[in-house]
């Protein structure tokens, strides 16, 4: 019975399996129990056998998408292999051209990147040679070129290199700018640079590079905020600069230490600006550390000698508000020693010239502020024959020019307190001129307009002495007009708060001076010439509150 039933179902299995597939399904569509699913008509029913046999799709198939598929395929064999044929060769080649294009891209990319590091290592080459020789005026035309190229590319197309070399050439431009005494230019230069920097990090996990270039942008930065803001924007810039410096050392502990050092000079100037003397002496001890601890390691680097002697400026005018004026001059003394000591190692760089010069305008005031006259006078001009000699070999440098003004103006004072009026008047106007036209050039710098206010209220004071008051008033309310508006924007700081007592005391508007007068006298910048003034107008009360 068994054998007879295995037999029977072997049969029925074979006959299932010769049936085709449509066949079966229009036979088991005409026995279904429920006769709401069999055919409603004998004609449908005809017209699905006449489908079979044609091999079109049945009707209650029709919507099926795969089935009208299949049956296309199985009745067009040949057709059907050349369009699958055309369409996988299709693919395929769709395939390889985006390949191929993504890796010419890719090429491109990479040639686009050597070439901008090419070209930014070639900027800043040029600029370390030109500064050293006081000429980065040459590279302006360049610069404005580079800034218009940088403008106009698509930032978001840029791979991570390609947003850091934009960066390092946005720097480049902006110290350009900065050397040229175009601080408004330098600024959008640097504010581009750190756009481009973050994009960067946002699409690199690798940051060392990030912190080295972040740190020196923040340095230089910090020296061109000197206009609306300037107090919130340096502080955070500055203290950026710090801490990129130390994240960069961290992570790559042989890394350049100068940027550090650069850090905390600038932070240093800023706090004694701002009248934050516990701040300021802990930065500035911290500078002179490092730099002996580099000097330590390398006796003989005209960099490190460089960057000593700067920090031994600062420490001086340290002393000189919140110390004692006779360290303040054993600071600038030991300061012109280390320079001295640069220049023999490096002296082709102007730049070491222009420090000392910078270096004997300073010792000269100091000495000024102490009342040896004599002293000051020699030390002043031995920083014009420093100046004078600068001006020969660069004269298109408008930070040589700067500082040849404040030159000229320290010894227009030294001899109006020797009562010499016309060397004094003489002097004085020297300085005056090259500060108006650093000022027309640059009026939205507050450090430039400070300057020139100076040089007004003390030709102006000259006037006054030889009794034409009409100059007098006239150059007095100019200065007083200007530094007015720059203390209005930035009323904590005391150089400016300095320059506007000076001017409204020279005025006689003593209700106006007298809060500033308070403000000076707990910032410890009471000098000589405020205590003058103070003297002269029967204000020496004032003083003591």
């Amino acid at each position: 019975f068994d054998i007879k039933k295995f037999n029977e179902n072997r049969k029925l299995s074979i006959l299932k399996s010769d049936i085709p597939k449509d066949l079966k399904e229009i036979v088991l569509k005409c026995v279904q129990k429920n006769p709401q699913q069999r055919y409603d008509s004998v004609a449908i029913l005809r017209n699905d056998l006449n489908n079979w046999l044609m091999d079109f799709p049945l009707s209650f198939n029709n919507n099926k998408l795969s089935h009208i598929f299949v049956k296309s395929i199985k009745r067009n064999k040949l057709l059907s292999t050349l369009l699958a044929t055309v369409f996988i060769s299709g693919v395929y080649f769709a395939i390889k051209y985006t390949s191929d294009i993504k890796y010419q891209q890719s090429l491109t990319i990479k040639e686009k990147n050597a070439t901008d590091q090419l070209m930014n290592f070639m900027l800043n080459d040029l600029y370390e040679n030109l500064v050293k020789i006081g000429r980065v005026d040459i590279l302006k035309q360049v610069v404005d070129k580079s800034i218009n190229h940088l403008d106009a590319q698509e930032n978001n197309q840029l791979s991570p290199q390609g947003y850091l070399q934009s960066a390092t050439a946005y720097i480049n431009a902006g110290r350009v700018y900065d050397q040229l005494e175009q601080s408004t230019e330098a600024n959008q230069a640097f504010l581009q640079a750190l756009k481009n920097l973050e994009k960067y990090k946002s699409e690199n996990t690798q940051l060392t590079e990030y912190y080295n270039l972040l740190s020196r942008l923040s340095v230089y930065h910090s020296q061109v905020l000197s206009s609306d803001g300037q107090e919130e924007k340096t502080e955070e810039t500055l203290k950026t600069a710090v801490e990129s410096s130390k994240e960069y050392l961290s992570l790559n502990p042989h890394g350049d230490r100068q940027f550090l050092s650069e850090a905390y000079l600038e932070q240093g100037y800023y706090y004694l600006e701002y009248g934050k003397p516990e701040l300021a002496i802990q930065t500035i001890n911290n500078n002179l550390q490092l730099c002996q601890q580099m000097l330590e390691n390398e006796p003989n680097s005209a960099n490190w000698l460089y960057n000593y002697s700067h920090a031994l400026q600062l420490k001086s005018w340290y002393e000189i508000d919140f110390g004692t004026l006779q360290q303040g001059i054993n600071d600038l003394k030991k300061a012109i020693i280390q320079g001295n000591q640069a220049i023999e190692i490096d002296a082709k760089d102007l730049r070491k010239m222009n420090n000392i010069r910078i270096l004997h305008n300073q010792l000269s005031f100091f000495y000024l502020e102490e009342g040896k006259h004599t002293e000051g006078l020699e030390t002043a001009n031995k920083a014009l024959e420093y100046g004078l000699n600068l001006e020969s070999q660069a004269p298109l440098n408008k930070e040589y020019k700067r500082e040849l003004s404040y030159t000229y103006s320290t010894l227009g004072e030294i001899y109006q307190q020797m009562q010499d009026s016309q060397h004094a008047l003489l002097y004085m106007e020297k300085g005056l001129q090259i500060s108006r036209e650093n000022y027309q050039r640059d009026s939205e710098n507050y450090s430039v307009a400070n300057d020139f206010c100076i040089d007004l209220l003390l030709v102006a004071e000259q006037f006054k002495t030889i009794e034409q008051n009409d100059k007098f008033n006239q150059l007095s309310n100019e200065a007083l007009k200007i530094i007015q508006h720059v203390t209005s924007q930035e009323p904590n700081n005391k150089y400016y708060r300095h320059t506007y007592a000076t001017a409204l005391l020279m005025l006689e508007q003593f209700d106006e001076a007298r809060p500033h007068i308070q403000f000076l006298n707990q910032a410890g910048m009471l000098d000589e010439t405020i205590k003058s003034l103070l003297n002269e107008k029967q204000l020496s009360d004032w003083v003591s509150e």
